[in-house]
């Protein structure tokens, strides 16, 4: 029996070692194109499935040997510390559910994901011994070498996502300009780059190990030669210049922290060439692939440059928009102090715990700087504050912000202890400057998936201390320890369970809009209710239903079926207050909810006073947004109150100068009032200042004139 229990110890180490090497090399090439998020939703759900299922076995395996030596890991206060600090955060959440779960269709970020990474961070170093984790690195750099050679061909016009998609090998199944910039399997630009920059520097500690091997064999060399070379190509093909700054600092701090260790150990050192050598070749690869990518331009500020082509997120659109300056939009760094501003703001209101994990969607509006609205991107909705520091400020305070950076300061003196005990290594050090450029990175954008998926291991690695594992001494297994082997296997069983209602939701909702779009609606209506089965509590897919009730309660109104039409009207009013009774705090519900109210008013000219009331309370929770007072005028024009129509008017054009159509529609009340000077006035304001091909403004100064 004994035998039996050591076999079954072995067992597990390999599937858990397995699980590890799935997870690793597997989540950076997940995505789907039948999800409403294809890339950061998929590979959150792949990261819970495996994580689960890796964390069940390893307390399966302290069950068998009596061994849970948690507390005796290293960093295990100062992570406990942050964990309870994103706890309490939720806890004190201006939306609970969103703190949870994290902001829907990305789910990275939320408490969910961080105790998910916290325990990877504790059971690599538990479960793994060092060759293992080194096992796990070379396969990450497997994954890197196919990511750099998924990627480059975009490049070149041909992208295998769109071979696997559509069965053609070109670009055409994206409609952003991927050939401009790769993305691979990672949705963005910039997302690419994160994964990239954190892998380069081990390729490099390979490389520097296989030139000074006793027994040098010149294949391999060439490998990691080659495989830096591609990672640069990719790298460089996705034009991400805060990914390209962060690996340049982490390049130099990891050549010249190579350089002293290695005279500090008085071991075979490398010499000068071969040191430089992989600096050498980025830069030789920037020089040859790269010709048109510059750090800056011309009357171009360095944050400019740095966070240009930086993509917002929004709610509406989830696909990936090309480079806003491209398109003459604002410049991204415009775009990023002042989303920075609202940031510091929302701090000031929740200085100690913020307003909640994952909740800067809500609670930026209430603070969002009115220089917003002259912007280009001024109506998105943006749910992160593009600077991950500024990020954990607002939304879990300065005690989030401080327990996270207690985790990088808590690295660094274990490294500097080692350094000193003259037991730091080369890998170590590439580890660090990989978590360098990952942490300059975010400074201008935020953690993915996939780089929290490595900030965990690379943390476990770099920390690691050998576990000694007890002899097995039990003959054999209790009763206990089978009913507990038991209720952990269930309980992985129900949490998957659940974690695949979560995507399958997400799958059926995707469907179900596109069947509306195709004109099913009755398939589409009945997916959506499916989708609200799987998931009962998430507000997206109550608020689309309400918006399709409202849509055919008119297209029966119109076909003059009117207890049709009513019944549709009765469940859009009811499924859109249930959308504000599980989710009041996001603004796009209540825009939504407007919506629905003025389409509705065509049955019934009363709705007009609920869409009224709604956009005051959105106004109240985003007092700067311009077009929120724009479409109060033209509801309270409906009501006949002109006066009020005006007024809303002129504030929203105090809010956004350049908003031509609220100087058109002032133009329109005054026309209609007998203030012709006064409309003539505004319509040429378009034409001058704003856009002088106005169609619009021309054709009522010309009606103007002809009367």
């Amino acid at each position: 029996m004994i035998h039996e229990r050591q076999k079954l110890d072995r067992l597990l180490d390999t599937i858990i070692f397995a699980l590890f090497n799935i997870l690793i090399f597997t989540t950076p090439f997940i995505f789907t194109w039948f999800n409403q998020e294809l890339f950061e939703f998929n590979k959150m759900i792949f990261v819970y499935f495996l994580s689960s299922m890796i964390v069940a076995l390893c307390l399966l395996r302290s069950l068998l040997s009596k061994h849970c030596p948690l507390r005796q890991q290293a960093g295990f206060y100062v992570t406990a510390a942050f964990v309870i600090s994103q706890l309490l955060s939720t806890i004190f959440s201006i939306h609970q559910r969103t703190s949870i779960f994290g902001y829907y269709t990305r789910f990275n970020g939320g408490l969910l994901s961080v105790f998910t990474y916290v325990a990877l961070f504790f059971t690599a170093q538990y479960s793994l011994d060092k060759k293992q984790l080194i096992a796990l690195l070379k396969n990450l750099l497997l994954a890197a070498l196919l990511v750099s050679l998924y990627a480059i061909p975009e490049h070149f016009g041909h992208s295998m996502s769109c071979l696997i998609v559509s069965g053609d090998f070109n670009v055409a199944c994206w409609v952003q300009d991927v050939q401009n910039r790769v993305f691979a399997t990672f949705g963005q630009p910039n997302w690419l780059a994160s994964f990239l920059i954190m892998t380069i520097p081990l390729t490099i500690w390979q490389l520097w190990e296989k030139i000074l091997a006793d027994h040098k064999k010149i294949g391999r060399i060439i490998i990691y030669l080659l495989l830096l070379v591609l990672q640069g190509m990719a790298l460089f093909f996705t034009k991400s210049r805060s990914g390209i700054l962060a690996l340049a600092i982490a390049l130099v701090f990891q050549l010249l922290a190579q350089h002293f260790l290695l005279n500090k150990k008085k071991e075979k050192k490398l010499n000068l060439i071969q040191l430089l050598l992989p600096l050498f070749l980025i830069i030789l690869t920037l020089a040859t692939f790269g010709r048109n990518l510059s750090l800056n331009k011309p009357n171009q500020s360095i944050l400019s440059s740095l966070t240009e082509g930086l993509d917002n997120e929004t709610a509406n659109n989830e696909e990936i928009a090309i480079n806003p300056e491209q398109a003459g939009g604002s410049k991204s760094s415009d775009i990023r102090k002042t989303v920075w501003q609202g940031a510091l703001k929302v701090w000031q209101r929740y200085p100690l715990l913020g307003s909640g994990v994952e909740t800067f969607a809500y609670s930026y509006y209430r603070d969002r700087p009115a220089e917003h609205n002259l912007l280009s991107e001024w109506d998105f909705l943006y749910n992160k504050a593009h600077n991950e520091l500024l990020n954990f400020l607002a939304t879990t305070g300065l005690v989030g912000l401080i327990t996270y950076l207690a985790l990088f300061v808590a690295l660094l003196v274990y490294l500097f202890k080692q350094w000193r005990q003259e037991k730091l290594t080369s890998l170590q050090i590439a580890l660090a400057s990989a978590l360098l450029a990952m942490f300059i990175s975010n400074f201008f954008g935020f953690s993915t998936v996939t780089t929290n998926l490595l900030l965990s291991l690379y943390a476990a690695i770099i920390v690691k201390q050998e576990v000694k594992w007890p002899k097995i001494k039990e003959n054999r297994l209790s009763w206990s320890e089978l009913l507990i082997s038991a209720v952990v296997l269930l309980m992985l069983v129900l949490l998957n369970r659940g974690i695949w209602r979560i995507w399958r939701a997400d799958n059926l909702f995707y469907n179900a809009n596109n069947r509306v779009r195709e004109g099913e609606w009755q398939t589409g209506l009945s997916l959506m209710q499916d989708a609200i089965k799987l998931s009962p509590r998430e507000a997206l897919f109550y608020d689309e239903l309400a918006n399709q009730y409202s849509i055919l309660a008119i297209a029966f109104a119109e076909e003059g079926q009117a207890t049709n039409s009513a019944k549709f009207a009765e469940a859009a009013i009811e499924t859109s207050n249930y959308v504000q009774k599980i989710n009041p705090m996001h603004l796009n519900f209540l825009k939504s909810r407007a919506r629905i109210f003025i389409r509705l008013a065509q049955l019934n000219k009363a709705f007009y006073e609920v869409a009224k009331e709604t956009l005051a309370k959105a106004i109240e929770q985003s007092p700067t947004e311009a077009k929120l007072y724009y479409n109060l005028a033209l509801v309270e024009e409906e009501l006949g109150n002109r006066q009020k129509a005006i007024t809303m008017l002129k504030q929203a054009i105090d809010l956004k100068a350049n908003y031509w159509q609220a100087y058109y529609n002032l133009g329109l009340i005054l026309d209609s009032d007998n203030q012709a000077a006064e409309a003539a006035i505004n319509y040429q304001y378009i034409l001058d200042n704003i856009d002088p091909n106005n169609e619009l403004a021309q054709q009522a100064l010309e009606k103007q004139i002809k009367e």
